[in-house]
């Protein structure tokens, strides 16, 4: 949900993409800067894949009670059922949500996310807001050879920090927004194994069931 935009004159945003294939369900949303794939384990029946309002189904979530519950689509029409309790929600064609990128892992690194946190909490403070100034609005993640530091500043206030971390070393850094790198740590536990990979235009932090 921290990935669907408040505001967005692309309406298919305030979304989120539900596709089933086997027993693999997966659940995106984007706000175009941020994008987040969830995958969890369920019982399928049919594959198939449909767009559905993030809020309503939030709402109808949460308000159920920690039990199973089943998910159908017919004619995009969503119901989801638990117990006596029945949800109709109306849903949207697969087709017009943006696809998320896929990042190769040929540049990554492996780091445990109490250790990314470590680096995040001294560097993070130091982020600038300038808009004009957009290298600054981020922190700079580099891997040379042995250990892996974070670098921000706004021109006043300089953090950086560095760990030990083993490993081949990148041939460059790469400028993270804050957003995505606060989501993916507030979304793991402590010493979750984090793959942090990138390309030429983004970059992926992903678990075993969380890409974002």
């Amino acid at each position: 949900a921290h990935a669907v935009p408040n505001k967005s004159t692309l309406q298919i945003l305030n979304n989120f993409l539900i596709h089933l294939e086997g027993n693999m369900l997966e659940i995106s949303a984007t706000d175009m800067d941020l994008g987040v794939n969830l995958n969890i384990e369920v019982n399928g029946l049919e594959n198939g894949k449909v767009v559905v309002n993030a809020k309503k189904l939030q709402e109808v979530v949460k308000s159920l009670p920690n039990m199973p519950l089943s998910f159908t689509v017919e004619d995009y029409q969503v119901t989801i059922q638990s117990g006596s309790f029945v949800a109709n929600l109306t849903g949207f064609d697969a087709m017009e949500f943006p696809a998320l990128p896929t990042v190769s892992a040929n540049t990554s690194l492996n780091i445990s996310s109490s250790e990314l946190s470590f680096l995040a909490e001294k560097t993070l403070f130091a982020v600038s807001n300038d808009i004009t100034r957009m290298a600054l609005n981020g922190v700079y993640l580099e891997h040379p050879e042995d250990r892996v530091s974070l670098i921000a500043t706004d021109g006043h206030r300089l953090g950086k920090a560095e760990i030990e971390l083993s490993g081949a070393a990148w041939d460059q850094g790469v400028i993270i927004p804050p957003k995505p790198l606060s989501f993916a740590l507030r979304a793991v536990k402590p010493d979750t194994d984090l793959e942090v990979s990138m390309n030429d235009s983004h970059l992926c932090i992903s678990t075993d069931n969380m890409q974002v």
